[in-house]
């Protein structure tokens, strides 16, 4: 469930996200879309610790950043706090009111939805809090990819609070959903290490389980691309699905 992602490791997220990497290679693009917006006013669903309101806000607008963990807002409010940025807690299928330039759901965070009821909920919702011809964004796993459907693992290493962290993911593909591990291991010098574990499964949507839900929700799709880069999307290759609508 959607409800239970990603709360054992809030306090390590920022270290193993690669902020500032990541914000090279997504900047670009994020402040295209921005200017196209018709309002300088962000919306950000499943902010995480804020890596993406932080960068909107530093570059003039307006952001309201949520996520359903309340561990992940507590550190972005520490980490990221900035006096355009407001933090709360919600659904990203129920978004906050207000009247929005542009809002975006990125880092796969739709594929832990669990039915597609909740992605046409989202949408929907989403749509309703956007001004006419406002942008919303989705970003995704390629899950078309027949490499995203092969059992992996990674293994990420990051410095943090005095000691270090580290990041064991474990990819299990099933038909429609992939089970992810995640287990994070702290290690100071002089104490034992804290191992900490948890579980999600992450749906496949599809483009056009992403292009029906639009329909649905009075969205027209501006561009679908397979990366940051501009490179246009290729169901059997793209690493990411990145889908940008448009309100109606």
């Amino acid at each position: 469930m959607a409800e239970q992602a990603f709360i054992g490791g809030a306090p390590w997220y920022d270290a193993l996200s690669g902020g500032a990497r990541r914000l090279d290679r997504e900047g670009g693009l994020l402040l295209r879309v921005l200017s196209g917006a018709p309002l300088p006013r962000v919306l950000d669903l499943a902010c995480g610790t804020g890596i993406h309101a932080l960068f909107f806000a530093a570059h003039g607008a307006e952001v309201t950043a949520c996520d359903l963990s309340s561990e992940m807002i507590h550190r972005a409010q520490a980490a990221r706090s900035h006096p355009r940025i407001a933090y709360e807690v919600a659904d990203m299928r129920r978004p906050p009111a207000g009247l929005f330039g542009l809002a975006l759901c990125l880092g796969n965070s739709l594929s832990l939805l669990p039915g597609f009821d909740d992605v046409q909920s989202c949408l929907s919702q989403t749509a309703t809090v956007l001004a006419p011809h406002g942008y919303f964004m989705v970003q995704l796993l390629n899950y078309a990819n027949p490499a995203l459907r092969k059992p992996r693992q990674r293994t990420e290493t990051a410095t943090f609070d005095g000691g270090e962290v580290f990041a064991r993911k474990t990819f299990t593909p099933g038909n429609d959903s992939t089970k992810l591990e995640l287990e994070y291991t702290v290690q100071r010098t002089g104490e034992p290490d804290r191992v900490t574990t948890e579980t999600v499964q992450l749906r496949h949507w599809s483009i056009d389980d992403l292009q029906k839900a639009a329909r649905t929700a009075g969205f027209a799709s501006e561009m679908v691309l397979g990366n940051f880069d501009g490179t246009l999307y290729e169901r059997g290759s793209s690493g990411d699905l990145i889908v940008l609508m448009r309100r109606l």
